[in-house]
């Protein structure tokens, strides 16, 4: 079987069925692999992604409208990987850790709970930048990933924990003390008036 990222072969029939990705892929491999490169410092991580992206690519091919745009078109691809890789690695290393709460509230316990629910209810953009954000990973990397510039990227962190502190307040009150917060009390459900 043929090496997809061997440049220097003939280009043979890709995955897809036409010679065309192949041909595509061969013109454009190095810069691919040199924008993946800029944004994931895992070396090893990085031919990975670059092997997904022209898994992707081969999926998507029949759905590539203009050919001409190929080059933007696989960059995209490249992109949307790099943000899954850093998904990836957020919920590998978040999801063994467990959330710190206090045995004797159960109303905490149940804010901690709620808090994930309420991240996913985030636009995308926001919940996609806040996740890699509380993740640890970098401003200037979560840039990057996104394709956008590192002012971007704090304004979509920002807006999303606003976002988020705005939907926890909205159900909780939450007592903060010199330290941080002291006490949260879940609010009672909007009743709702019955008329009969």
């Amino acid at each position: 079987m043929r090496d997809p990222f061997d440049t220097t072969a003939a280009p043979a029939r890709g995955p897809c069925g036409t010679d065309e990705l192949s041909s595509l892929w061969a013109r454009h491999h190095d810069q691919i692999r040199a924008m993946v490169a800029r944004r994931v410092r895992d070396v090893s991580a990085v031919d990975d992604i670059v092997q997904d992206t022209y898994l992707h690519a081969a999926r998507g091919w029949s759905q590539l409208r203009s050919h001409e745009r190929a080059a933007a078109w696989l960059s995209r691809i490249a992109a949307n990987v790099v943000i899954d890789h850093f998904r990836q690695r957020r919920t590998l290393t978040t999801t063994n850790e467990p959330v710190a709460v206090p045995d004797d509230s159960s109303t905490l316990a149940w804010a901690a709970q709620c808090l994930p629910a309420m991240l996913d209810e985030l636009p995308a953009p926001y919940r996609d930048a806040l996740r890699l954000d509380l993740a640890g990973v970098t401003q200037r990397e979560i840039a990057h990933a996104s394709a956008i510039s590192v002012s971007g990227a704090k304004s979509r962190v920002q807006r999303g924990r606003r976002l988020l502190r705005d939907r926890y307040l909205a159900c909780c009150d939450v007592e903060m003390g010199a330290h941080g917060i002291v006490d949260v009390t879940r609010r009672p459900p909007s009743a709702s008036i019955l008329i009969r």
